[in-house]
């Protein structure tokens, strides 16, 4: 998976873990459609009509339990898989050629440069 792909899939998931709790907290403390042991409460019943939870209770049901999940995997896998700033600048560390454009010397100065400060600070 690429970096930036996990980057944002770790901040849309971080988002929608804090949304959801909140939406959930809501439901329970201030709407009361929800008890606090996570059923859902129907209210008072109406003539000929059985409660049952909407689409959007539902979708906080889902979002509040599988986006701490998502969350916490995609950040076990970014520190799994470490990468720095140089590979991924640099197309020719990870084995891709690199593109023929005018900022094809540019970049080669900037990997060759970089290799030789990583290096000089070990």
């Amino acid at each position: 998976m690429k970096v930036r792909t996990l980057r944002r899939l770790k901040w849309v998931s971080g988002v929608v873990w804090i949304w959801s709790w909140y939406t959930m907290y809501l439901e329970i403390f201030r709407w009361k459609h929800v008890t606090p042991t996570l059923r859902f409460n129907p209210g008072p019943p109406l003539q000929g009509m059985r409660p049952r939870p909407g689409l959007p209770l539902i979708g906080v049901y889902l979002a509040s339990a599988l986006a701490p999940l998502t969350f916490l995997t995609t950040v076990i896998m970014d520190r799994a898989h470490p990468t720095d700033a140089v590979s991924l600048q640099c197309p020719a560390r990870v084995g891709a050629p690199a593109a023929a454009s005018r900022w094809a010397s540019r970049r080669a100065w900037f990997c060759s440069s970089a290799t030789k400060r990583r290096t000089a600070a070990l």
